[in-house]
């Protein structure tokens, strides 16, 4: 064979190599780029869909109207897509679509595995701005509603994408009771009631079980988010059967010398991380009928708002208030969600801030916070003040040393805030009171006083010294 002729073969090798690795290349464009098309998340279904429009641009209507409905397929497994509702890539490792990609080339052949995870389009109903002839072809807006629940479920078949069960495996999630707001039992005004805590003042705070007796509506609304939470494994406290709970311990309640209300009582025995305030209303549009609503996440030991949102549903002719509620809320639920647990994720690092009131007892003249006593720091005995042995302990236990220099009144101090671990050695959940009886241990026992610990709230303790 001649040298001429080798050469020949060899360019025809390279040129033929050179096209099928070009034709791989340009299949990938259709679904593994970031950059060449525009998708959006408009709605999110009760039944695991995610409705993404996808702007696209070819020759012809019908091919852009295919490669349409394989890039919103595409968005959802390795991009994301934003919108009404945040949705995160199904497929977060880069390297696999590298490593697999004679899969995903099958996978988004035209006409296979793809169409399985479209519910519908509106590619037979296309017209006005979402069909628009250019000069070189067609520009189509197409809207497709994509399995995205049966999509996952293919992809943590395949080892793509972790199950969202171990995705958070080790990641501990924070307990919720949802409770229905103020402002929503003001508008059934037999669910509130005004209460005095103090003997001074009144504060008006919600009648929850008068609301359950009254309303029936708040009962399924109520299951329905906790279902809601429950299917993203959120651990939940129920309302209804907790207020059962705590009307058996009534007796027990009345006996403490601190006063509380029927929230305040509710928290401290059922004792849920966070707190989902929950505000709707059902308003009519005709002869149809929408839902508006307005959801926060509340700090249930220091009533801090950490997450907030509202959003109004679509108006139905039939639908319940659960139903109408639920498919409102479900554009909004994942990104709320997202910020009840980055915030808990931070509480669990850096202990959760509560508030500590010692007082000295009325009846015990002889001491106050500048009373010595003989103690041991670890160094020896040393002879110290009553209020630097309070300050070295809480310093010793408080999470990470975090607690503020407390505010000094004549036989008070006020240590706010004191971070405090969420659970203890053995992972048991530790709220303020627990946190503070070795205080009060070391106080009776090793300083001979009488010590005693009232829970204001979960976030709050009162620690009365010289009273047993």
């Amino acid at each position: 064979m001649s040298k001429n002729t080798i050469i020949l073969l060899v360019s025809f090798m390279v040129v033929g190599f050179q096209a099928y690795a070009q034709k791989h290349k340009d299949k990938k464009k259709l679904w593994a780029s970031d950059y060449n098309y525009e998708a959006t998340c408009e709605a999110v279904g009760v039944d695991g869909t995610k409705v993404i429009q996808v702007n696209t641009f070819a020759r012809k209507a019908d091919q852009a109207i295919v490669i349409a409905k394989k890039r919103a397929i595409a968005a959802c497994l390795f991009r994301g897509v934003h919108g009404a509702s945040e949705i995160e890539p199904i497929i977060t490792d880069r390297s696999i679509i590298e490593k697999h990609q004679e899969y995903f080339e099958n996978f988004f052949e035209t006409g296979n595995l793809y169409l399985n995870f479209i519910a519908y389009t509106n590619d037979h109903n296309l017209g006005g701005k979402e069909k628009i002839k250019m000069k070189k072809g067609y520009k189509i807006r197409l809207k497709v509603s994509v399995a995205y629940d049966a999509l996952r479920e293919e992809m943590e078949k395949e080892g793509f994408a972790k199950k969202l069960g171990e995705a958070l495996e080790g990641a501990k999630k924070p307990t919720i009771m949802i409770l229905p707001s103020l402002v929503y039992c003001h508008r059934h005004e037999s669910s509130v009631i005004s209460t005095s805590v103090d003997g001074v003042n009144n504060i008006e705070t919600p009648d929850y079980k008068q609301l359950f007796n009254t309303n029936s509506e708040i009962r399924n609304v109520i299951a329905k988010i906790e279902h809601m939470m429950i299917d993203r494994d959120f651990p939940i406290r129920d309302l209804e059967s907790s207020l059962n709970s705590i009307e058996k311990d009534r007796l027990r309640n009345s006996l403490s010398n601190v006063k509380q209300t029927q929230k305040e009582r509710l928290l401290n025995d059922i004792q849920p991380d966070l707190v989902m305030d929950l505000d709707f209303e059902v308003k009519p549009k005709g002869l149809q009928k929408y839902v508006t609503f307005t959801l926060k996440g509340i700090d249930a030991y220091t009533d801090n708002v950490i997450a907030s949102t509202h959003g109004t549903g679509e108006p139905s002719y039939s639908a319940s208030p659960d139903i109408l509620l639920e498919e409102a809320v479900l554009n909004y639920l994942d990104n709320f969600n997202a910020d009840l647990q980055k915030y808990f994720d931070n509480v669990l690092e850096k202990g959760r801030p509560i508030q500590a009131e010692f007082r000295i007892s009325n009846d015990n003249e002889d001491l106050n916070f500048e009373s010595e006593f003989n103690y041991d720091i670890g160094d020896g005995v040393e002879e110290l003040e009553l209020f630097d042995i309070i300050d070295n302990w809480i310093e010793n236990n408080a999470v990470k040393g975090v607690y503020s220099n407390p505010k000094s009144l004549e036989n008070v101090l006020i240590f706010n805030p004191v971070n405090i671990p969420l659970f203890n050695e053995k992972d048991k959940p530790i709220d303020a009171k627990k946190f503070f009886k070795p205080l009060r241990d070391l106080i009776k026992k090793e300083l001979q006083i009488p010590c005693k610990i009232d829970q204001v709230g979960l976030g709050k303790v009162l620690i009365i010294l010289g009273e047993e």
